[in-house]
């Protein structure tokens, strides 16, 4: 039979996804009709799109979040959605907790394993097209909440006495339950240091049951940034070892208060899957330094070699500073938007030489009103390079 690649051939009852836009009969012998295909099929969960929702999706997502390599194809699946398990936007941790707690039986509040068909132009990132690799490094907002009786979670790292250059110390990356009724179930957290100061060397899982095989995304540590995710259906309590690091003592550069800095992008509980972001208590390691979001200036005399973008802290209140990297002299924009893509604060605009800059933002609008906590996106534009992340500000 003859015709364009849009003609499918069928049979009377035989399914189809998309919108039939025409018809015809042909020698008796069936019909053809015309399909524009407008959405994927397929089950929620399988992002590697084998048919089967299982810890090897958990683990993809898990890696995705890390920002570790991920084939395309399964990339194109988390992109059309099929990875967001818990329908929130984003595909990170949560979303690995909540699979592997569906594949071993627990019961879930989401529609994982269900037949599915998902739009062909879903995109997981606001505002505009970010990559699909820099679209998880933020927890949604949660529906489920703690009791106020539930206390707070505090995360923090742990260290011997700094001695001398050539030492190296442990740091234990340490999750305190002990207030809460809930267990850990997942997180994603990102350690980082002053590279002038402190090397890398080594890294091994943490010590409590269930945590002990992290994913690990070691890419970044010449930069002095280690980002790591895990998933435990099953949960724990108390004091709670996710990871232990180990950093050795170069050159002279200064190593005032905490050396290492924590941030998590996203922490669930296991069973309720309730967002813990919210109750975890400020991080130790947070900057000193405290730079209005006007006071715009390089924090470096010699060019980086690369374009970059970072926040610390996050999750903020009341204000998180902005750092970045430019090589050379160019345009440069960095917008604050909230989740429906308007614009929310304009914190440079204009050309800028090369260099390493600093800017805080306060949590306000560009009229210095207060904002409401919640999710916020942040986008640098610096000629041809686009950088996003995503910002949780919590009041």
């Amino acid at each position: 039979m003859s015709g364009s690649s849009h003609k499918v051939i069928g049979t009377l009852g035989q399914p189809t996804i998309g919108k039939i836009s025409g018809a015809n009969y042909e020698g008796g012998i069936g019909f053809w009709y015309r399909v524009e295909q407008d959405c994927t099929p397929g089950l929620l969960g399988d992002v590697s799109g084998d048919n089967f929702v299982n810890s090897l999706d958990a683990l993809i997502m898990l890696s995705y979040d890390a920002g570790l390599p991920v084939p395309q194809p399964f990339l194109d699946r988390i992109a059309a959605g099929f990875g967001d398990v818990t329908q929130d936007g984003f595909t990170n941790s949560i979303d690995a907790l909540v699979t592997i707690s569906w594949e071993v039986g627990f019961p879930v509040p989401f529609p994982v394993g269900q037949v599915v068909c998902l739009p062909l132009s879903r995109g997981l990132s606001l505002p505009g097209s970010m990559p699909a690799a820099s679209t998880s490094t933020q927890a949604r907002p949660s529906s489920t909440h703690l009791p106020e009786s539930s206390g707070k979670i505090a995360a923090s790292t742990a260290r011997g006495d700094i001695i001398a250059p050539g030492q190296t110390i442990e740091i234990p990356v340490i999750v305190n339950m002990s207030e809460t009724a809930e267990k850990l179930g997942s997180f994603t957290g990102k350690l980082s240091w002053n590279p002038a100061a402190l090397q890398f060397i080594d890294f091994n899982g943490g010590s409590t049951k269930g945590f002990e095989n992290p994913v690990v995304n070691d890419s970044k540590t010449g930069n002095g940034e280690l980002v790591f995710a895990n998933a435990n259906p099953h949960g724990a309590e108390g004091m709670v070892n996710i990871l232990n690091v180990q950093l050795k003592v170069i050159g002279n550069a200064p190593l005032d208060g905490e050396p290492v800095f924590l941030s998590f992008s996203a922490m669930a509980a296991a069973g309720t899957f309730t967002d813990l972001l919210p109750y975890l208590s400020r991080p130790s390691g947070i900057p000193s330094e405290n730079v209005s979001r006007e006071n715009v200036a390089p924090a470096a005399e010699e060019p980086p070699a690369t374009f970059a973008l970072e926040n610390y802290p996050n999750p903020f209140n009341p204000s998180t500073e902005i750092r970045y990297q430019l090589p050379e002299a160019v345009e440069v924009k960095i917008t604050v938007y909230n989740v429906l893509g308007q614009e929310v604060a304009t914190l440079a605009h204009g050309r800028q030489d090369a260099g390493s800059y600093r800017v805080r933002w306060e949590g306000k609008n560009e009229q210095g009103q207060p904002v409401p906590s919640g999710m916020y996106f942040l986008r640098m534009s610096a000629g041809r390079f686009i950088a996003d992340r995503k910002l949780l500000l919590l009041k």
